[in-house]
């Protein structure tokens, strides 16, 4: 299952529009009912493990925990990132997601 990564533009009205950046590969009949399956996708696909910096992710999902799609919501330097809880909310709805998780890496290690 192709699941794409979004992040938000002013459209021509001035109004914020969802836009793909990337699209990736996962297993779309697995949902996402355990914390191993956010931490391979974390790993494996977003390669947070080998990230300098931190980066704050949402995942969206449907009612049967199906990743919808996922966008960053922060990226900061090797110990802290902003997060802008209003952004979290606006894409999270924009995607239609039922319900969402937030993760976020430690580049140090120490969590």
């Amino acid at each position: 299952m192709t699941v794409y990564e979004y992040n938000t533009r002013l459209g021509e009205n001035r109004l914020p529009i969802l836009r793909e950046t990337a699209k990736y590969n996962v297993d779309g009949r697995s949902p996402f009912d355990h914390p191993e399956k956010v931490w391979k996708l974390a790993n494996d696909i977003l390669d947070l493990g080998n990230a300098a910096e931190e980066y704050c992710y949402v995942l969206a999902l449907d009612k049967r925990l199906k990743l919808k799609g996922l966008y960053e919501v922060g990226h900061g330097t090797m110990d802290s990132a902003v997060v802008d809880v209003r952004g979290i909310f606006e894409k999270a709805l924009f995607l239609g997601a039922a319900s969402i998780i937030c993760l976020h890496n430690h580049p140090t290690g120490n969590v």
